[in-house]
Order: structure tokens, then C-alpha cells, then sequence
């Protein structure tokens, strides 16, 4: 299992925050070579030297998934690196606790700017280059980090759910387009709970201060209510689900949702 995705190229996006950084580690681990992208530049590339000097093969570009030159140089990037592209993970993405009344057009537009144009411009660049660039016989994996959220409605989190179900939709959609056009690219979808992170944080931290968690305990709390299992995740329980629907041993699977998240949505 350490080198299921031996020599295969993997383009993570939102790589500096906890589940991208994960998910670049343990595919590293595994034997890929990962390129690295965040918004910014210098996030990226000492990410990428921090694999390089590991004895990894990892390349850092900045990338903006709202912006379509953004992606388009980093496909041209990663095939003057590497000659192909194997493999996609569209984890970039932002939260917005807000009251429905309360939540301006440019928010709204704002976090769907990076949570579903992100994901669109991923699936379509990442398709083209796959189509040209991978060998005869070799499949292309495209993962598209959703959220129970975008399984499950929240109160003040309209937004985001919206986001995250519009990623769950548009990835059993773009699977079924692929396989209807009979190319070897499968899309699928991770849905993660709530995750022992920085986008975690803030979210326990809204909840504090909207009233709806107590201050000192926010974390215990979140874990009492709503996660079975007893913890919050681990940027690493999710990593490994992308791992997983990236590797071989997911190759029966395609506009699938696997669910990481302790339990929650079984309740």
C-alpha cells in the first residue's frame, strides 16, 4: 500500500491548509509526485521544499483557483515538469458563518467563486490535459473535497452547504459525462465532518460567538453533539479517503461519495 501511487502525478489544490498538506504528505509517502499549489506562492513553494528535501519529487506553483490563466499555467507547468498529469484533488476552498439577511452578494459570490468555480476550472483543465498527456491503458482520478455539508442542511451556513452540495452534484455529473464519452478519468467526491483544522477553528469559533457553543469548551462540545465516533477529524482521516479514491483500489468507483465523518451523518 506505501507505493500505490508510485510514480504518479497529482496536482493538490489549498495544499497549505490541514487536509491539503495531509493529502500532499501522505500521497508523497506513497510514491507520487505531488504538485503543490496554494493561493500563495510562498506557501507553496516551501511546502515543495520541504518534500524536495525529504527526498520527495513535489513542484510549488501559485495558484488562484478562481482565475482561468492561473490554471491553465499550472497544467503547462506540470507537464513541462512531468509530461502528464494523473491525478487532481480540488481541495481549495472557504467557510462563511452568516444569517441569511445578513450575508452580503459579494460574500455569497465571493466563497462560491472559490468553492465551485475553483472546482469547475479544476475538472475541466485537469480533463484536458489527462485526454492528452496520459498513456495508453492509465486512468485518470479527480477528487472534489465537498463536505457533509453538502449532504446535510446548517443553520447560518447557507452558503457554504449550497457550495458543497453544488460539488457533490457537479461530480456524480461530470462522472457520468466522462464515462458517457468512454475516457479513463473517474470523479468522485469526499465529504469530511469537521475537521481539527484552521477552517475548523474558525468554524467552532463562529459558533461561539454567535451563542451557540460555550466558549471554553467549543471543541468538546461540537465532538458531544454531533460526532459519534468521539473526536473531531484528523486532517489525516481525510487525506486518506483522497488517497484511497486516487489509488487503484478504488478503480471499480466513479461519481461516488465517501463520507468521513465520525458518524454525524448516520444520526
Amino acid at each position: 500500500m506505501t507505493d500505490s501511487l508510485k510514480d504518479k502525478v497529482v496536482l493538490v489544490t489549498g495544499a497549505a491548509g490541514g487536509i491539503g498538506t495531509a493529502t500532499c504528505r501522505l500521497l508523497a509517502r506513497r510514491g507520487a509526485r505531488v504538485v503543490v499549489t496554494d493561493r500563495l506562492e510562498s506557501d507553496a513553494i516551501s511546502l515543495a521544499a520541504e518534500f524536495t528535501e525529504t527526498g520527495f519529487d513535489a513542484l510549488g506553483i501559485a495558484l488562484d483557483v478562481t482565475r482561468e490563466d492561473h490554471w491553465e499555467a499550472a497544467m503547462t507547468a506540470t507537464v513541462e515538469r512531468h509530461g502528464r498529469l494523473d491525478g487532481l484533488v480540488n481541495n481549495a476552498g472557504v467557510y462563511l458563518f452568516r444569517a441569511i439577511e445578513d450575508m452580503t452578494l459579494d460574500e455569497w459570490q465571493g466563497l462560491h467563486a472559490v468553492n465551485n468555480d475553483g472546482v469547475f476550472l479544476g475538472t475541466k483543465h485537469a480533463a484536458r490535459t489527462m485526454r492528452r498527456t496520459l498513456p495508453d491503458g492509465a486512468v485518470g482520478g479527480i477528487v472534489n473535497v465537498s463536505s457533509v455539508a453538502g449532504l446535510v442542511g446548517a443553520a447560518f451556513q447557507s452558503a457554504y452547504n449550497a457550495s458543497k452540495g453544488a460539488v457533490t452534484l457537479f461530480s456524480k455529473s461530470a462522472a457520468l459525462e466522462f464515462a458517457a464519452r468512454k475516457e479513463p478519468i473517474r470523479v468522485n467526491v469526499v465529504h469530511p465532518a469537521v475537521v481539527d483544522d484552521a477552517m475548523g477553528e474558525a468554524l467552532l469559533e463562529a459558533q461561539v460567538a454567535a451563542g451557540r457553543l460555550p466558549a471554553n469548551k467549543a471543541k468538546e462540545a461540537m465532538v458531544a453533539l454531533r460526532h459519534p465516533i468521539g473526536r473531531l477529524a484528523h486532517p489525516q482521516d481525510v487525506a486518506k479517503a483522497i488517497a484511497f479514491l486516487l489509488s487503484e483500489d478504488s478503480a471499480y468507483m466513479t461519481g461516488s461519495s465517501l463520507v468521513v465523518d465520525g458518524g454525524l451523518t448516520a444520526q
